[in-house]
């Protein structure tokens, strides 16, 4: 998955057509996933600086 709205995109798609989905469960999915979405990023913006300073 590549951002947000693609998790949101499936949540909403199992909710109407998912008898059985369990909306409280996908909640701290959803926040899990933002989670490392944030640390992904800040890693990723330490990495370019290191490079950049290396030049």
């Amino acid at each position: 998955m590549r951002n947000r709205n693609t998790l949101e995109y499936l949540g909403l798609w199992e909710m109407l057509n998912n008898p059985d989905f369990n909306p409280l469960e996908f909640k701290g999915f959803r926040n899990q996933y933002s989670k490392v979405i944030i640390r992904k990023f800040k890693h990723d913006k330490r990495k370019r600086k290191i490079k950049e300073n290396a030049k």
